[in-house]
């Protein structure tokens, strides 16, 4: 799942900048897609229940002392009002797929949709294959007349 979100981010179709970043403990990596306003992380937990404590939310809180380069401080300014949510699926299994807002600081989360896997989505509508109207006959009598004159199409 991770991966085609972040194909629609490279491609530009989410407004997102992708990034991989790696758990405060090092156990692997999770995608985090950013931009100015927010950021969304996508997590894989083994069920629906809530997930772990996890270090990078709080890391997500405005530091109260300045940094010494102005490019910094601008940065955080900038970060300091954006959202956190996150998009939590199945592991191993995609049988679920929940759209959450985590608390900063406490091991749970605020609001969470139902399972998106069971909202009903709009279907494309079928496209029929093959001609629409039916051959007219003396074209049929033609091929069947080359087939039978040149025995099959031995070549």
């Amino acid at each position: 799942m991770e991966s085609e979100f972040e194909k629609l981010a490279r491609s530009g179709a989410l407004p997102f900048e992708p990034t991989y970043e790696e758990y405060a403990a090092p156990t692997g990596k999770h995608l985090v897609l950013r931009n100015d306003a927010a950021c969304v992380t996508i997590n894989q937990i083994p069920d629906r229940k809530k997930p772990r404590k996890a270090v990078f939310r709080n890391a997500l809180g405005t530091p109260n002392q300045a940094f010494l380069f102005d490019e910094w401080n601008e940065e955080i300014r900038k970060r300091a009002g954006a959202k956190h949510a996150l998009l939590l699926h199945g592991y191993q299994d995609l049988n679920f797929a929940l759209f959450g807002i985590p608390d900063p600081s406490k091991n749970r989360l605020i609001e969470w949709t139902d399972n998106l896997l069971k909202i009903p989505h709009p279907m494309a509508e079928a496209v029929e294959e093959g001609p629409r109207e039916s051959p007219d006959p003396e074209s049929m009598e033609a091929i069947i007349r080359l087939v039978t004159d040149n025995d099959g199409f031995d070549g």
